[in-house]
């Protein structure tokens, strides 16, 4: 969990409607489940109801070196991540994050613009 210090965690509910099958702690930053609490474990019914109130959605590695291979650019896994991590650090919930922020944030990456 140390590695985890000062990343964005968040906390995610699955199930439908008020049903609660699994509650999880995520790293959003490094895009792992830290915590995995299914049916039958011990959950907190504030944690489970909090996690309900809340909409995440993620983006990957694969989704940024996707985009790149449309527009004939190769990009590392590394390369990737840290697009991923200036697109964290500047979003814009005006805005959002979508296929052009992406875009343009490997664009001001590949130009030296931007560096983590």
């Amino acid at each position: 969990m140390r590695s985890h210090i000062g990343h964005k965690i968040v906390c995610v509910r699955y199930g439908q409607g008020d049903e609660v099958i699994n509650v999880a702690l995520e790293c959003e930053d490094c895009h792992v489940i830290l915590v995995d609490l299914e049916d039958g474990d011990t959950v907190s019914k504030e944690l489970a109801e909090d996690a309900g109130k809340t909409i995440a959605h993620v983006w990957h590695v694969d989704d940024v070196m996707g985009q790149a291979k449309e527009r004939h650019i190769n990009l590392s896994d590394q390369q990737c991540l840290e697009i991923l991590q200036l697109i964290d650090r500047g979003k814009d919930a005006s805005v959002g994050i979508n296929w052009d922020v992406i875009d343009t944030v490997t664009d001001l990456y590949l130009d030296g613009d931007i560096r983590i």
